[in-house]
């Protein structure tokens, strides 16, 4: 698990890899938002996002 500087409490954040090459760089994430999580619209930096959502218990 990974402490995101700014990070929303009930948002967990675990890295699941790295790249870094030229002018790429990315960082997966699997972002859970736990029972008490609320929605966090101010968020936002530079770049580009890919999301993949899926809900269940």
């Amino acid at each position: 698990m990974v402490d995101r500087v700014g990070a929303v409490s009930d948002y967990r954040y675990e890295l699941l890899g790295h790249l870094l090459s030229g002018n790429l760089f990315v960082e997966p994430y699997l972002v859970t938002l736990l029972p008490g999580a609320v929605p966090y619209v101010t968020f936002q930096h530079p770049g580009l996002k890919f999301l993949y959502s899926c809900a269940g218990r």
